[in-house]
């Protein structure tokens, strides 16, 4: 398995901070200049956790989002950390899905990271997650409106 992240220059102290806590034995590739993200994903080992910080308020940021997702199959999985709506959640969720992604929301908080998305992603990803907080809670499946 190997972990990428994915953050415009605005956030990549937060990005760089948690590489260090999640890096382990992973391969791990962070991309500073976000619109690489896609040449990131061809150069990672299946299979692929790839995590984004992407507001929708940054420019570009749906575009590089859809352009690391297209690059990805089946056995890889997003998890999105910034998501500024539900709308925005439902929206890039629909465009994994319909792109053979796996695809999970995530909000972290001092409590604790909040998880939103199929049972069965965050299955496979809880141990990751546990190592940015110990406290994980299932929130359930992203329901689409």
């Amino acid at each position: 398995m190997s972990l990428g992240i994915v953050t415009p220059n605005s956030l990549q102290g937060v990005g760089t901070r948690l590489a260090w806590r999640l890096r382990d034995n992973h391969r791990l590739h962070i991309s500073q200049n976000y619109p690489d993200g896609k040449r990131m994903v061809s150069k990672m080992e299946k299979p692929r956790v790839m995590m984004t910080f992407l507001p929708t308020s940054v420019e570009y940021s749906k575009n590089v989002f859809e352009s690391i997702v297209e690059n990805m199959g089946p056995l890889d999985v997003v998890i999105d950390c910034i998501v500024d709506t539900d709308e925005e959640t439902v929206n890039r969720s629909t465009y994994c899905r319909d792109n053979s992604t796996q695809y999970i929301c995530i909000h972290i908080d001092h409590e604790g990271v909040f998880v939103r998305g199929p049972r069965v992603a965050y299955l496979e990803n809880i141990n990751l997650l546990r190592k940015i907080n110990r406290s994980i809670y299932y929130v359930g499946a992203i329901e689409e409106v």
